[in-house]
């Protein structure tokens, strides 16, 4: 790729218009890309590893000042999620992930339309030469205990054995049980 003159510095992930065109891993990393020409997309995958569960946070910053950006995520081609950011604003977001999948980011200029609730003809179907800056991360919070949501699954704890155990997603019970032996008494701590 070559730099236009006058439009800024080239996008090294196009092609990248579609989910059937997604090449490039954005977990962990920081990509740095346009929405370039008029009705520009940018799809990345997000691999998360089988079976773990926790927090994906996606970050934008330093957004061309003309691009009010929509951020999608997909899991399994199925769209699981979007926001919007007003024109020029910073973009912070996170996703509870909880179940395995494979998991795709689009990034557009928001498509807001005429007569919809925050038109304005000067944001909707922009392009920018600018670069964005996107950065994903996974914070792993699975728990090697689940399932072990109700008495029935409960997770057999040790004597004298310290454990730490993780409340995810919202709403989940997390039960243990132990053994103490005959005659004996103690406590909990």
């Amino acid at each position: 790729f070559s730099a236009i003159p006058g439009f800024g510095v080239p996008d090294s992930f196009e092609p990248n218009n579609a989910l059937e065109q997604v090449a490039t891993s954005a977990l962990n990393q920081e990509i740095s890309a346009t929405l370039f020409p008029v009705g520009d997309q940018d799809f990345y995958s997000v691999p998360v590893a089988s079976g773990h569960r926790g927090i994906l946070t996606v970050s934008i910053d330093n957004p061309p000042p003309n691009l009010n950006l929509s951020v999608y995520l997909f899991q399994d081609n199925q769209e699981i999620g979007h926001w919007d950011r007003p024109p020029g604003q910073p973009f912070l977001c996170q996703w509870p992930i909880i179940s395995r999948g494979s998991f795709t980011l689009k990034i557009i200029d928001g498509n807001r339309g005429i007569g919809e609730i925050g038109y304005n003809h000067e944001w909707n179907n922009q392009a920018s030469s600018q670069p964005y800056r996107l950065k994903t991360t996974f914070e792993d919070l699975s728990d090697s205990t689940e399932p072990n949501n109700s008495a029935e699954s409960a997770t057999v704890l040790s004597l004298d054995t310290e454990f730490n155990g993780k409340i995810f997603p919202a709403g989940d019970q997390d039960w243990y049980s132990i053994t103490i032996p005959s005659g004996k008494r103690g406590k909990l701590t």
